[in-house]
Parts: C-alpha cells; structure tokens; sequence
C-alpha cells in the first residue's frame, strides 16, 4: 500500500508543507532580521504544535 506522499512524488506533485513554503518565501523577500527572528519564533510554535 502506497502513503499519500508517496502517490504524489510518483505523479511528480509535491507540496513541501506550509511552513517550508512560508520560510522560503521569507527568503526570497527583503525582510529585516529582527521581523525575520519574530516570525520565527511562531513558525516554531506551529511546527511543534502540528
């Protein structure tokens, strides 16, 4: 029996997850690095509450 994940890299769809897309997207944008560590710390509140 396959898992969903599995299924999807096959098909060659994958979403990497919302909290690696938010900090990607944190990446690609000029962001200050006391926001960037303020939004840190809630991304790792969700992370360990997920």
């Amino acid at each position: 029996m396959l898992r969903l994940r599995d299924e999807d890299e096959e098909d060659g769809d994958f979403f990497p997850g919302l909290i690696p897309l938010v900090e990607s997207y944190l990446d690609s944008v000029n962001v200050d690095v006391a926001t960037r560590c303020h939004l840190a710390t809630y991304l790792d509140l969700i992370r360990k509450r997920g």
